[in-house]
């Protein structure tokens, strides 16, 4: 359970149901000596904000979808995540792409990730794609590998779908990346027979097929959450330490300077995005900050008291947003809550991170309503000292009013 702080207005509270205990179907031939595995069911309802509109945005009930179901003697695709020093953002890019490729050719994906030391199956259950969660102890238990990322060494793209679609003589494959470069996506898209601008080929689509992710709170309130992540040197307790700052503090033509000014034109530009998407005031809407910098979170607590919606900062639990680190269990469910936290908005505010990326195209950029702080505040026109004026000011929520959605890929 975690406590929200609705700045100067009211507190309010959410949790996520756990996953571990829970019943499942386990089958002698599914456990591996070198592994610990959660099975759940393998029919789970998919959760989402509505499993109706999930179902329409990436067609689930057709092709190529609805003739997807591996069953324990499939051959396996079995992802390997937290390669290359990447944090949990980057890994729900690299399971996306894993995901496609395995409905592509028909095998059953298994995902192999620890969440900041612990299994991922603690944290989150399976979907209508009925992916296997495991959390390896021992050497890889595979018979072919597979490295697809879009910097340094990987396999090339027509020999990943080749071998992939070798079940017989690779029943058991490997895989390890993150986010899908534009040549895997056309190849993928072109192998499950859909077109590259269709929403079912977004990557989104191919997690919440596989995730079964918590449903939102019952409410009638337009809800825009808004992630601002600014680095691992801002993270209490320390991350990558090479992380010193992003873009939107550093930028020499855009960048905010400073965590106090950040954080005041963050939680404005969600007021402004709030009065271009939510015009009708007889509609209720909140904006919800999340950070893993639990200073700007304060900040953001103690100024954001003005704006067409309630201000929501969540300044209980530091949630370390970072690749590097093994961390309490109640740590990383607060990663896992944030990260789920954005794919349930109605609408997103994100800087530039994998963590931000994976979690609006759950969400928002499936219905068009996803934002990337970045490109508003360099698309603004002005001078680095003019925005920073306006941040202040609260003069930015103007021009966030006039923003325009980003994809997912853009993030």
């Amino acid at each position: 359970m975690r406590q929200l702080v609705l700045a100067g207005v009211l507190a309010l509270t959410f949790s996520f149901a756990p996953v571990a205990g829970q019943a499942g179907i386990a089958r002698p031939g599914d456990l591996c000596d070198d592994e610990t595995v959660s099975l759940l069911s393998m029919k789970v309802a998919l959760a989402g904000r509505s499993l109706g509109v999930v179902d329409a945005e990436c067609g689930f009930d057709s092709a190529p979808w609805a003739g997807y179901r591996p069953s324990a003697r499939s051959a396996e695709l079995r992802f390997m995540g937290g390669a290359r020093g990447q944090g949990i953002g980057w890994v729900f890019g690299g399971i996306a792409a894993a995901a496609q490729l395995a409905v592509a050719t028909r095998r059953r994906l298994v995902i192999d990730y620890k969440v900041g030391g612990e299994p991922l199956a603690g944290f989150v259950r399976p979907g209508r794609g009925a992916p296997r969660f495991v959390a390896r102890t021992g050497p890889m238990m595979c018979n072919h590998s597979l490295v697809v990322w879009t910097w340094g060494q990987s396999t090339p793209i027509d020999e990943v779908f080749a071998d992939a679609s070798d079940t017989s003589r690779y029943p058991t494959l490997c895989y390890t990346g993150g986010f899908a470069g534009e040549a895997f996506t056309s190849k993928v898209d072109e192998a499950l027979g859909i077109p590259d601008s269709s929403t079912a080929a977004k990557m989104g689509c191919a997690l919440q097929f596989m995730f079964d992710i918590p449903p939102p709170p019952k409410s009638d309130m337009f809800t825009i959450v808004g992630h601002l992540r600014l680095g691992d040197a801002y993270i209490a307790g320390g991350g990558d330490a090479s992380d010193t700052g992003r873009s939107v503090l550093t930028d020499v033509s855009w960048g905010l300077g400073d965590v106090s000014t950040a954080s005041s034109a963050f939680v404005h530009c969600m007021q402004g995005l709030a009065e271009q998407l939510v015009p009708d005031r007889s509609v209720g809407c909140r904006v919800v900050l999340l950070s893993d910098s639990k200073r700007a979170k304060r900040l953001a607590a103690a100024s954001s008291r003005k704006g067409r919606c309630a201000v929501v900062v969540d300044t209980q639990v530091d949630a370390r947003h970072s690749a590097v680190g093994h961390f309490d269990h109640r740590t990383m469910s607060a990663v896992v809550d944030d990260l789920f936290a954005i794919a349930r908005a109605d609408a997103a505010l994100v800087t530039h991170s994998g963590f931000g990326r994976s979690g609006s195209a759950m969400g928002p950029a499936l219905q068009g309503r996803n934002f990337l702080f970045e490109r508003i505040l360099q698309g603004s026109g002005k001078s680095r000292d003019a925005i920073q004026t306006a941040a202040r000011s609260g003069e930015i929520k103007q021009v966030c009013r006039l923003a325009s959605p980003v994809a997912d890929n853009e993030v």
